[in-house]
């Protein structure tokens, strides 16, 4: 078993690999009014340095964001023992893909979260790109995300407190490119 202290490589390939590994990220928003929410969707990442996700346009979260666009979330695995989670907290900006871009878009997503959900893809095709059009009520949303953390486990091991490091995105991402790399199934 391997506890938090026994983790000490790169921090940003610590984020890449939670991020990479992750299904789920607990979404954090805001209303315009300032009422908090979170919601857990599932995601995937892309090499734009975003995560994608598909959401009813109805549901709090998605009007949040047409408010606000921004958000935080955390990534995680909550089946891990307390002493062997690791986990990433990020902020960032979130839109609707315009229709022109769903084609793209909705095909990695489909693609790939199938892969990480050991599920096998479905064909994309029109029809499934229509159901994340703007007349639609499913929408695919692209958070571009600004800020990437995780646990400074140095000095979590010395004092036992919960300080958080703020990591380089694009690098945090370059390590991911060479996870997609040695894996061409993650690739659209």
């Amino acid at each position: 078993m391997t506890s938090v202290g026994d983790r000490q490589d790169d921090p940003e390939a610590r984020a890449a690999r939670e991020i990479r590994r992750g299904r789920y990220i607990s979404l954090a928003t805001s209303s315009s009014e300032g009422e908090p929410w979170c919601a857990p969707v599932a995601y995937v990442e892309t090499e734009q340095e975003e995560l994608l996700f598909a959401s009813s346009v109805y549901s709090r979260h998605a009007r949040d964001l047409s408010d606000t666009g921004c958000i935080a979330g955390a990534i995680f695995d909550s089946t891990r023992l307390s002493a062997e989670v690791d986990g990433v907290q990020l902020a960032g900006e979130c839109l609707r893909i315009p229709d022109d871009r769903v084609p793209q878009y909705g095909e990695m997503f489909a693609t790939r979260y199938c892969v990480k959900a050991h599920e096998v893809p479905q064909e994309w095709n029109e029809v499934r790109a229509a159901r994340w059009m703007s007349s639609s009520s499913l929408g695919l949303f692209a958070i571009k995300v600004t800020k990437v953390y995780v646990l400074d486990q140095n000095e979590y091991a010395r004092t036992g407190s919960d300080k958080r490091l703020e990591l380089r995105v694009a690098r945090t991402w370059e390590f991911l490119r060479r996870c997609w790399a040695l894996h061409s199934d993650l690739r659209v």
